[in-house]
């Protein structure tokens, strides 16, 4: 414990939820998205949440984890497009 013993005092009321993706699209290791037979659709990328079975299980009880998988998944899956776009 400790004393609070200055003003100005501030006060939120947090909630506690589970944070987690139910569906999405599949991808591959690019994040590139794939159809029913499983074949890489040409140009066309997902990330974060969109993607299934990428981010399963990898959140915890904390608002704003996913931004992590977010950003990293959108940095990955835009190099990839950059170099799948000049390879031509």
């Amino acid at each position: 414990m400790y004393a609070v013993s200055e003003a100005p005092y501030y006060v939120t009321k947090g909630y506690n939820a589970v944070l987690g993706a139910l569906g999405g699209v599949d991808v591959t290791s690019e994040l590139q998205v794939v159809d029913e037979n499983m074949q890489p659709i040409t140009g066309l990328y997902a990330t974060g949440n969109n993607c299934s079975g990428v981010s399963v299980a990898a959140y915890v009880n904390v608002e704003g984890v996913g931004l992590g998988f977010a950003l990293t998944s959108g940095r990955l899956a835009g190099t990839h497009a950059a170099e799948a776009a000049l390879a031509g």
